[in-house]
């Protein structure tokens, strides 16, 4: 059995950095399902890690960071009509009280820079994704907060004041957590045990895996359409078969260990 976990951000018309159209994640369930793999949900995926439960051999699962009203307006409509189930992590801080109408598009680069809640999910939309069954939500710290160099008492903050919030909303039996830009460090990885979350994503390419750190679960993006679709398709296509591959944690680890001596080469050259 191989799960692989699909990162994305943005759905939207707009073509745009961190962002994919919803034809095109229409055109990637419908492709992947072909080839024969499952898509699974959020409540799978947790038994699976406590090893409740067994996979299909070729498993899927779609997480979407962030928590943008783009995942609502254009891929829950994509979702809902294939039964895709997904889970979508929220900067609770960016959460607003009301809908929104006619918004304008803005880009990734302006809002983050710049956030905007009307931008973000709003609570009646979270209700109403949660309510069909098929989308899940979870933490992504309060307000988008780097995790590395943070004082114990900000990383607390961050985490157990998101967890707090979703639980309000959400009652679950767990609780999971995604580091904000994938960056995390040793004070960081305490802190997210302390505040009770059962697991978390990084953005380290690569399959899920029993022998990886359960708070630094393995993902592969699939949020950045650059270039034209045959060419976002060749290298999805490409990482999806590596990684769902006998073979697939040997390569992240090797491709991991290989980032890390190209960081350390340009420390010493400067």
């Amino acid at each position: 059995m191989s799960l692989v976990v699909l990162m994305f951000h943005h759905v939207t018309p707009q073509k745009d950095v961190l962002s994919v159209t919803p034809e095109i994640l229409e055109k990637l369930i419908v492709r992947f399902k072909q080839k024969g793999f499952h898509f699974i949900s959020y409540r799978e995926f947790y038994d699976y890690l406590n090893k409740k439960n067994t996979l299909p051999k070729k498993s899927l699962m779609l997480t979407f960071d962030d928590g943008y009203y783009d995942n609502y307006q254009y891929g829950y409509e994509v979702l809902k009509k294939h039964n895709i189930p997904a889970v979508i992590f929220l900067i609770t801080s960016m959460i607003p009280g009301e809908k929104k109408r006619n918004l304008p598009f803005k880009s990734h680069h302006k809002l983050n820079k710049h956030p905007d809640k009307n931008y973000f999910l709003s609570l009646e939309e979270i209700k109403e994704m949660h309510s069909s069954g098929l989308i899940e939500f979870d933490s992504h710290t309060h307000t988008h907060q780097n995790c590395v160099n943070l004082s114990k008492e900000e990383l607390e903050f961050q985490m157990c004041e998101s967890k707090n919030f979703i639980k309000s909303l959400i009652n679950r039996d767990f609780y999971g957590f995604c580091w904000p830009r994938g960056r995390f460090d040793d004070n960081a990885l305490e802190a997210v045990k302390r505040c009770g979350y059962d697991f978390a994503f990084s953005t380290i390419e690569g399959p899920f895996s029993f022998k990886h750190d359960k708070f630094i679960i393995r993902r592969i993006d699939a949020s950045s359409f650059r270039g034209d679709e045959k060419g976002y398709f060749k290298r999805l296509n490409k990482k999806i078969n590596i990684y769902s591959s006998f073979y697939g944690n040997i390569y992240s680890d090797l491709r991991l260990k290989l980032q890390k001596l190209k960081k350390r080469f340009k420390a010493l050259k400067r």
